[in-house]
């Protein structure tokens, strides 16, 4: 048989499962990489020196990891349209580009949305549910993630930590979020076109953590949690969190 002709039945299929049209017939994959930034210019953890322009903080951040889950697209309105129970991914920003991607394949019906939603950190089901229970290379697992403060303390949802330089010299913040009070809901409102596999850029901006709904200002409002007995600067951390993601590039 020709070379020519044993290729005609993979075409055949390829066409099937795409259409004419070049569309999928069938569920897309959906592949979601965050960007860390600081007012739009690209964070390098360690390295890269962001002055906000509202605190008067020069930040340099060592960390900012994530534990985000309960995918789920909306319609036009707002409302949940497609949801994907179960999901779940760590995000490790200082990583590589595979530490900050979250796949989910085959999951996704194909069409036109209104944006996404997830949220930072399990329901509370899993925050006290028993963690050795997750397998092996699961992002809930605590020798993936790294984020887990024991049997009774549950999840860190999100660990940022860095050095914020002032006038009187350079200091170092941490805030640890978690407790079920302070899981938080993310939607990204966008018209987004996902009747094929598609590539999502999400910026994820770190500025947004100290200018947002509230200003936090670490020498002033606290530079150190771990989300209990610090005069309520875990939830401003956590009601930040919330408008720092933004669709940067669909393809």
């Amino acid at each position: 048989m020709k070379a020519s002709q044993k290729f005609l039945p993979l075409l055949s299929l390829a066409i099937l499962l795409v259409g004419c049209d070049g569309l999928k017939k069938g569920p897309v994959d959906i592949s979601i990489t965050f960007a860390p930034v600081f007012d739009g210019t690209e964070v390098v953890y360690e390295q890269s020196l962001h002055q906000s322009a509202t605190t008067n903080d020069a930040f340099t951040f060592v960390r900012s990891d994530l534990i985000l889950t309960d995918f789920s697209l909306l319609d036009e309105s707002g409302e949940v349209a497609n949801e994907i129970g179960g999901s779940a991914a760590y995000v490790h920003m200082a990583g590589d580009l595979s530490d900050r991607n979250w796949t989910l394949t085959d999951q996704i019906d194909p069409g036109h949305y209104g944006g996404i939603r997830f949220y930072i950190g399990p329901d509370t089901s899993a925050n006290h549910g028993d963690p050795s229970l997750w397998p092996a290379g699961h992002p809930l697992n605590p020798t993936v993630n790294g984020l887990h403060w024991g049997w009774a303390g549950g999840y860190i949802f999100s660990a940022l930590e860095g050095t914020y330089a002032t006038s009187t010299g350079t200091k170092y913040f941490l805030y640890h979020i978690g407790i079920d009070s302070n899981r938080v809901r993310v939607d990204i409102l966008q018209d987004i076109d996902f009747r094929r596999d598609r590539n999502v850029t999400v910026d994820f901006d770190l500025a947004n953590i100290f200018d947002g709904t509230h200003l936090i200002e670490p020498a002033i409002t606290g530079d150190f949690t771990h989300s209990t007995f610090d005069n309520g600067l875990a939830s401003k951390v956590r009601d930040n969190l919330m408008g720092a993601f933004s669709i940067k590039d669909i393809y």
